[in-house]
């Protein structure tokens, strides 16, 4: 018992020194110019030169990736390439990294380093509130997928809206507010700072500015549903009757709520 006590005592702290020494090589490794870092690790006869080879290679591909996600931030600044350089030389990605999250801590990064104008946090607010809606529909899938379903049929719903008394009122379940503080992303008659409603539209992601009667209307059906929209008129202190039924229709027209 004791010799067997001992094995697996030995083969546990050799598993947790291979697991730190896996991680000190990937951290290593996806750092620039940290190649030196690995050099005792290499097996006799390797060349160094391959792991800078391979460094470079990880390298050039995160860069790629960063820009491809990024694009659209990068329309309110000037030689974002060159930033993208830096935040990467700034430290490395996690082991197991994907696009989105090392994507996402850039954006925190230049929120934290750089001085930004009001316009540029809007960008990056609007970028943001996307990574965040795929990130929900990524958490809540079946929600997402039952949801895009009943959309699905909202036209031939919608045919049948004034006549059907129990026709049930679902709101989409993948949704994000957030905030803009300029026009930049605003139509030029909006006043900011506006809400704005980011949600799941498809394999898009779609946005809402609404009225303040519209932002109490989706904060007051997130209560409620699902629900009837004979129950939703009697309950609501938001809108008459007639006026919850337009809106209905064109929230529905929009894929923020769906008929079932």
């Amino acid at each position: 018992m004791r010799a067997d006590f001992r094995d697996k005592t030995m083969k546990k702290m050799a598993n947790e020194t291979y697991q730190r020494q896996i991680v000190r090589l990937v951290k290593a490794m996806s750092r620039a110019e940290d190649e030196a870092a690995v050099a005792n690790d290499l097996a006799a006869g390797s060349d160094a030169a391959c792991v800078k080879m391979f460094v470079d290679g990880n390298l050039e591909k995160r860069r790629d990736k960063l820009e491809h996600q990024l694009e659209f931030v990068a329309e309110a600044f000037e030689e974002f390439d060159e930033l993208i350089r830096e935040y990467i030389r700034s430290g490395s990605s996690l082991a197991y990294d994907t696009a989105e999250s090392d994507g996402e801590r850039m954006l925190l990064w230049l929120t934290e380093t750089k001085s930004l104008s009001p316009e540029q946090l809007d960008y990056i607010t609007c970028q943001r509130a996307r990574h965040a809606v795929e990130d929900l529909a990524r958490k809540s899938r079946l929600k997402h997928v039952r949801f895009q379903e009943l959309c699905s049929l909202t036209d031939r719903w919608l045919l049948e809206f004034d006549s059907s008394a129990d026709l049930q009122v679902y709101l989409n379940p993948i949704r994000v507010w957030s905030r803009f503080e300029t026009l930049a992303l605003l139509d030029e008659d909006s006043t900011p700072p506006a809400n704005v409603l980011f949600y799941a539209a498809g394999e898009e992601v779609g946005t809402a500015v609404l009225e303040l009667e519209g932002q109490a209307l989706i904060n007051e059906l997130a209560d409620y549903q699902p629900c009837t929209l004979a129950e939703w008129v009697t309950l609501t202190s938001q809108a008459e009757p007639a006026e919850l039924i337009e809106t209905c229709r064109d929230l529905a027209e929009m894929g923020l709520v769906a008929f079932g």
